[in-house]
C-alpha cells in the first residue's frame, strides 16, 4: 500500500526455463476498486536460454486505486502466476 501520488509500483517476476526456447509473455492487471485505467506494456515474444529469468515491470498511477497484477506466459506453454494485489490511496 502506498499513500503518495503519483506513485510507481514495481513488480518483479522470475521464471525458469528448462531449455532454450521462444517464449511469449505479458503482464496482466485489473481494477478491484477505485478509478483509473491500468496501462500495460505489450506482450513480448523472444528466444531465451535455459535458466532463471527476472523481469521488472513498473506501473505508474496518479489516483486512488486498488488492483491486481499477474504474469502470464502464453507460449510455449500456458502458465499463469498468482495474482498480487496492490493499493494506492491518494491524499
Amino acid at each position: 500500500e502506498a499513500n503518495t501520488c503519483p506513485h510507481a509500483f514495481n513488480f518483479t517476476v522470475t521464471f525458469t526455463l528448462s531449455q532454450s526456447t521462444s517464449v511469449t509473455y505479458r503482464l496482466e492487471a485489473g481494477v478491484i476498486s477505485g478509478g483509473g485505467i491500468i496501462t500495460l506494456p505489450a506482450a513480448v515474444t523472444t528466444t531465451l536460454e535455459a535458466g532463471s529469468h527476472t523481469l521488472v515491470y513498473t506501473l505508474d498511477f496518479d489516483s486512488t486505486l486498488e488492483g491486481y497484477v499477474q504474469f502470464h506466459i502464453t507460449e510455449p506453454e500456458d502458465v499463469l502466476s498468482n495474482q498480487v494485489e496492490f493499493k494506492l490511496v491518494c491524499p
